[in-house]
């Protein structure tokens, strides 16, 4: 399961910069994990948080 999760974050980020909303880079590690609670969902990912100063953007954008 997570590498199918890690797989559609990784096509997410790609459609995202060949749409151009945000400018080509490459992140290693999308920081996908299990949260302690939970109420806070299945899966989680610190992608944005990971690729803001790569992207020039803060991460709320990325992540919207």
């Amino acid at each position: 399961m997570p590498e199918k999760i890690e797989e559609l974050l990784r096509a997410a980020l790609a459609a995202t910069q060949e749409a151009g909303e945000l400018p080509e880079f490459d992140v290693d590690d999308l920081g996908l994990e299990r949260p302690a609670d939970p109420a806070n969902g299945d899966w989680s990912s610190t992608v944005a948080l990971r690729s803001a100063k790569l992207a020039h953007r803060a991460p709320r954008q990325i992540a919207e």
